[in-house]
Order: structure tokens, then sequence, then C-alpha cells
């Protein structure tokens, strides 16, 4: 077996996997917005790759020698990784499915706020902080 078919079921076990395992777990949080997209997306990755595989031997590259198949296999590479990471970065935040999380929204906007309190802090000092001292962040006498 050639070493792009076992990039290609690499890429294939790794995605049933996130498939069946990362799936937003709260019915509340899903969002029917998706209008099948996930579905969409499935057919066109496994309608490219099985194309890609009838069709491998029949296609001329412009490159010399094996060139055009190590540069292939370094693109899926880099891309394989740029997905593992953003998909270890955001964790138990990461489904595959559309869907809102409630903790992030939360999360990006404390973020958010931290940011623009440290810049006006920075420009407006010590008057900014008495202001920070008597007036709530977001929620009126709460927080």
């Amino acid at each position: 077996m050639v070493f792009a078919n076992w990039l290609e079921i690499l890429f294939t076990a790794t995605e049933v996997a996130l498939l069946i395992y990362k799936r937003s777990e709260k019915e509340g949080t899903r969002s029917n917005r998706d209008r099948r997209s996930l579905l969409l997306l499935w057919l066109v990755i496994g309608g490219s790759m099985t194309y890609t595989s009838i069709t491998e031997h029949r296609h001329t590259w412009p490159l010399p020698g094996d060139a055009g198949l190590i540069t292939g296999i370094i693109i899926f590479g880099l891309g394989f990784i740029i997905r593992w990471t953003a998909i270890v970065q955001l964790g138990k935040m990461f489904t595959v499915n559309v869907a809102i999380h409630k903790d992030l929204c939360f999360l990006a906007l404390s973020f958010r706020i931290s940011v623009e309190e440290a810049v006006l802090t920075d420009n407006f000092g010590e008057q900014y902080r008495n202001y920070k001292r008597r007036v709530a962040r977001l929620i009126p006498w709460v927080y």
C-alpha cells in the first residue's frame, strides 16, 4: 500500500472517531441551522477521496518524478496538523456539528471585557480604576 493511502486511512479513521465522540451532547446546544452541512461535507470528502483513489494512476504531474506526490503529502500533512492543533486547543468545546456553547460565549465575552479594561486602564489610569470600583462590568449590582 502506498504511503498516501495510509494517510487517507488515518484521516478517515480520525474523522469517524470525531463524528462518534465529538458531537454536541446537549440537545439544547444543537443548532437547527446546520442544514445538513455535516452530511454534505462528508459526501464531498468521501467522493473526493474515492475519485482520487480510482484515478490516481491516470494523471500525470507537471512536476518531475515524485515531486507532485511529495508536495501533496506535505500539504495534506500540514492541513492535518493545523486541524488537530485546533481540535486540541478547543478541547471540550470542539464538536463536529454546529453548536453554541454558553460557556464559550461567556468566556469570549469575559476575555473581551478584560482586554478592553486593560486598554482603558492604560489610557485613563487611576480615573478608570475609580470608575471600575463603583460600576459593575456587565450586570448592574452583580458583575
